[in-house]
């Protein structure tokens, strides 16, 4: 009879480790499926948000009047790390014989300028050996950066547009 008590006593303890492990293997399952509802659900309210600042973009830009541009155009941008939503309107006009092209990024909500970019074309030199006469854009961190170059103005803005 000695013999048999600690042979009950582990049965005993495998059969409650067996039902701990399925407990816990539901557990981790139940986890899992939680995990990937979240995952969706983010997923979903991100394309929703992205699909509101188009709408937003939009109409920003056709309250803007830059839907009578014929050289005109814009791209939108949901940022989620900033939850903001911004847009850069690019435009090519040409006055008197000259050819200007100009760039402007704000956010589409508040209408905030963050980017200016204004560049003329120089007769007798290629685009890239001309600077732009006007780049400014103002960082996150309220700070205002005048800028000599193209690249440099469109390193400025990935702030916003990435």
């Amino acid at each position: 009879m000695n013999n048999m008590k600690p042979l009950t006593l582990s049965v005993l303890a495998i059969l409650l480790a067996g039902c701990d492990s399925e407990r816990i293997a539901k557990l981790e399952k139940e986890n899992n499926e939680l995990r990937e509802s979240i995952k969706t659900a983010a997923v979903i309210a991100k394309l929703e948000l992205q699909g509101k600042c188009a709408n937003q973009a939009k109409a920003s830009y056709a309250e803007g009047g830059w839907l009578k541009e014929q050289l005109a155009t814009y791209t939108n941008h949901y940022n989620p790390k900033l939850t903001k939503c911004f847009m850069e309107v690019q435009s090519t006009t040409v006055q008197g014989g000259d050819v200007f092209n100009n760039k402007y990024v704000s956010d589409a909500y508040e209408g905030k300028n963050y980017a200016e970019y204004a560049w003329k074309a120089e007769k007798g030199k290629k685009y890239w050996e001309v600077a732009p006469f006007m780049c400014k854009v103002e960082k996150l961190s309220g700070e205002v950066v005048y800028c000599k170059t193209t690249e440099e103005f469109e390193e400025l803005v990935k702030q916003f547009m990435e």
